[in-house]
């Protein structure tokens, strides 16, 4: 699921609540849902573009990692990253996961 950011002149405060915001939508439910927000659309000459991804990927940092319960997603996972390898893994893997698992699955947030 695509998410346009319009650009603008955005304030701090601004940024990091579109930030906290676009985030949750890419990882409620594990990010397992059907409209999970998975690309990001932007200017690529918008002056605050660094700054609004530098607090994106701060959040995302911050982020547990969760149990990837689906069937089959590990292995999805590992194939879009040998496919994409520029896609860098954000997450906390210290934190708790959503599905607690004597050998549990860890993906990290793209």
């Amino acid at each position: 699921t695509p998410v346009i950011i319009v650009p603008g002149n955005w304030t701090e405060t601004e940024i990091r609540y579109q930030a906290r915001s676009i985030a949750g939508s890419m990882t409620n439910n594990c990010s397992f849902n059907c409209v999970a927000a998975k690309v990001l659309v932007m200017d690529r000459d918008w002056p605050l573009r660094q700054r609004f991804l530098g607090a994106l990927y701060r959040v995302l940092k911050g982020i547990p990692l969760r149990h990837a319960y689906y069937p089959g997603a590990r292995d999805r996972y590992d194939r879009f990253i040998r496919r994409y390898q520029q896609a860098e893994e954000y997450g906390d893997t210290n934190g708790d996961s959503c599905l607690p698992d004597a050998d549990p699955v860890f993906i990290p947030w793209t």
